[in-house]
């Protein structure tokens, strides 16, 4: 197992601390402490605990990339988003408690998802590039928009689906990108 940096170290305590309290809860200083760092030096290296949160996507989207498989020209873009959404949702998994803590936290303090809409932009974009999809222009904030709304409603479902196989979460992917492949296919994209 490669040596963690301390940006994953903190990561790591932080997510250990949200695993056994609310998010909105947990303290910088508790992070610190729990990293073996002092308040000063996580501050070298995140600003906030949002900022944090900001390197927790990044580190859901390097999982998400690096478990998708190499996907052939004939696989269905349906079929290659299904596995892109599936590997990110198996990343939110291997830490769900303290996922659930962090994404429920944002009822308390609902500006907080507005900073994070530009992570889930890149997110969607991530996506794109993964699945190798190709669009410019205003099909692009069209895909980009639909990916977005996709992930979205699947997530609401992850939020209480607890099966160990994540089975209500796959059906409703399933059923939303069908939904989405057919309005996709009504704007001839």
């Amino acid at each position: 197992m490669p040596k963690q940096t301390k940006k994953e170290k903190i990561l790591t305590a932080a997510l250990l601390l949200a695993s056994d309290k609310a998010w909105e809860d947990v303290t910088v200083g508790e992070i610190a402490e729990k990293a073996g760092l002092s308040v000063e030096d996580y501050k070298e290296y995140f600003e906030d605990k949002m900022d944090l949160v900001g390197f927790w996507h990044h580190c859901l989207d390097n999982a998400m990339c690096s478990t998708s498989e190499t996907f052939e020209p004939e696989t269905e873009t349906k079929d290659v988003l299904f596995d892109i959404f599936m590997a990110r949702f198996d990343a939110l998994n291997e830490k769900r408690q303290a996922s659930l803590s962090i994404l429920r936290s944002f009822k308390q303090a609902p500006e907080d998802t507005v900073f994070c809409l530009p992570f889930l932009s890149r997110s969607m974009l991530k996506i794109v590039k993964v699945a190798g999809l190709s669009f410019s222009g205003y099909k692009r904030a069209i895909v980009l928009s639909g990916l977005c709304f996709v992930y979205l409603k699947v997530m609401y479902v992850w939020l209480n689906d607890e099966s160990p196989d994540m089975g209500r979460t796959m059906a409703v992917l399933d059923k939303t990108l069908n939904q989405a492949g057919s309005f996709s296919r009504y704007l001839c994209l």
